[in-house]
């Protein structure tokens, strides 16, 4: 057993010699190029070829995106309006309702800033999401009972479909997701429905 263990042992050595993968390895010319140059620029050669081929793509998707605006813009001006009981808004980046609160040098609210924890999967600082969003009401759908174009509305994120039109960074949900509207005058607004 042991003496099969040395010739599968002195087989594996003269393998690894001949394929330069140990110290002291036979290197093979091809062309009066060593093979290992050969492989670094094949290898070379297949990548830049992959990146000609998706800049390529690329250019031809930014033509046909070009060629769409232009054929959309040219047939009338782009409106965007929702249907159903949906309405779109544009989010606040940060919710503008919330206010720190600080009680001498102490904060005893962060009035709405994100926390930060440490990621256990990752070891990385990050911030926690918050489950509610707010923003402003810029259009409703026909349907709409209660929402209106200028509403300050509060939704969940889980409720959202966003809309990219134009890279407005408008987002739609559906009127019956919405948390809360903030508005002057709501209580003879909705005792009127």
């Amino acid at each position: 057993m042991n003496k099969d263990r040395a010739i599968f042992n002195q087989n594996e050595k003269l393998a690894m010699t001949i394929n330069g993968l140990e110290s002291g390895g036979m290197h093979f010319n091809v062309n009066e190029k060593q093979a290992d140059d050969l492989v670094k620029n094949e290898a070379i050669s297949k990548f830049n070829t992959q990146v000609d081929e998706y800049v390529n793509r690329f250019e031809e998707h930014a033509k046909a995106l070009e060629k769409a605006v232009e054929e959309f813009t040219m047939s009338s001006k782009a409106e965007i309006r929702p249907i159903g009981n949906y309405i779109i808004i544009k989010p606040f980046a940060e919710n503008p309702f919330q206010r720190i609160k600080k009680v001498g040098r102490l904060i005893i609210d962060l009035g709405g800033q994100k926390p930060q924890y440490k990621n256990n999967d990752n070891g990385e600082i990050e911030e926690e999401e918050n489950i509610t969003k707010s923003g402003v009401i810029v259009e409703v759908g026909p349907e709409c009972k209660w929402a209106q174009i200028g509403d300050c509305v509060f939704y969940p994120r889980t409720s959202i479909i966003p809309i990219p039109f134009y890279k407005q960074g408008l987002e739609l949900v559906n009127e019956s997701r919405l948390i809360a509207i903030v508005n002057d005058n709501l209580t003879e607004r909705f005792n009127g429905r």
